[in-house]
């Protein structure tokens, strides 16, 4: 059974020799779940991180995908990789538990290489900026400046809103015990003062007081039903006052 085991995972990772297993589901199965994956085909890039979140191995795809991006070898039209990797990433957050160590450089390595590849096909502002908020304390303070979910933060009071009822509410349940949520609160608290720049703040670095204006006017209103009632100004000020610029 051992020497069956050790077969099956020196099967050469391409579709034309493991698809041979799929007259033996539970061999099958097997490779799947246990085989590494540091070096597909780029034709068989895409199914091989299909299969692997299908598995459950988000973190076996990032190892996957950021070589092939050190590569410079994924031969996939870039909305379809975007897509791709952002569902990686979002698995790999729900994840995070079943890695040895949140210090693997290697790891963090690949991360980084897969946040700046995002970042230069102008991946969705919207899913980078999530992903930038999730993954902050795990980069942080490695060669990645978190610049897309900087822009979001300081032009959209409603994705700050939202990060901070994330942070200390768990999103719209404000009835969880605080301390449950803490590590979220410290990676709130982390993300507002290593940030740069400030709702308002022009390409030139001075300051737009309406865009400014609007943006506080607009935050406070959807913070106004958080208790106690002077919470949101307390926010507002403290995220204002840890600007770097």
């Amino acid at each position: 059974e051992k020497a069956r085991k050790l077969l099956i995972l020196s099967i050469p990772k391409e579709h034309k020799f493991w698809n041979i297993l799929d007259s033996f589901p539970s061999d099958k199965d097997f490779f799947w779940n246990k085989a590494d994956f540091l070096s597909v085909p780029k034709d068989d890039f895409v199914q091989t991180i299909e299969n692997l979140l299908e598995k459950n191995r988000p973190w076996m795809a990032v190892k996957l995908a950021g070589h092939k991006i050190e590569e410079r070898s994924i031969g996939v039209e870039e909305r379809t990789i975007s897509s791709l990797l952002v569902n990686v990433l979002n698995l790999a957050d729900v994840h995070t538990s079943n890695l040895v160590s949140m210090n693997d450089e290697v790891l963090r390595g690949y991360l980084i290489v897969i946040f700046r590849y995002l970042q230069e096909i102008n991946t969705s502002v919207d899913d980078l900026a999530v992903l930038e908020f999730k993954f902050f304390d795990f980069l942080y303070p490695d060669f990645y400046l978190p610049k897309t979910l900087e822009r979001k933060l300081s032009s959209d009071p409603k994705f700050f809103v939202d990060l901070i009822r994330l942070a200390h509410y768990g999103g719209d349940d404000f009835h969880h015990q605080s301390a449950k949520f803490g590590v979220k609160v410290d990676k709130i608290s982390l993300i507002l003062k290593n940030l740069d720049g400030f709702p308002g703040k022009k390409q030139d670095g001075g300051l737009d007081e309406d865009a400014m204006n609007s943006w506080v006017a607009s935050a406070r209103e959807q913070l106004s039903d958080l208790e106690p009632s002077n919470i949101g100004d307390e926010i507002i000020g403290r995220f204002f006052a840890d600007r770097k610029s």
